[in-house]
């Protein structure tokens, strides 16, 4: 499972949401496989918005367009160390 994860976020783009939409998982199995993957440095925890006036450099930037007072969820992306792993086919958790 940590495997399609790691293959998931290394497509880019997706929120916790998806992510968890697209493994059929439960939104706290997957925050639990994240922290792990990111303890491990196989992911980084990029974007936990509170939708600032500002959203220059955001990787979301594009995607929330609606203004609220919620703020977003975290997004994480796949690291370095990640992709290598994930291309080499090693195990990861």
């Amino acid at each position: 499972m940590n495997r399609e994860i790691l293959r998931i976020l290394s497509e880019g783009g997706l929120s916790v949401q998806e992510v968890s939409n697209t493994l059929e998982i439960g939104l706290e199995e997957l925050g639990s496989r994240l922290i792990l993957l990111e303890s491990m440095g196989f992911v980084r925890k990029e974007v936990e918005c509170n939708r600032s006036p500002s959203c220059v450099g955001c990787p979301m930037g594009d995607s929330c367009s609606e203004p609220s007072d919620r703020p977003l969820p975290a997004v994480y992306s796949i690291t370095e160390k990640g992709k290598r792993t994930l291309e080499r086919g090693k195990d990861c958790g």
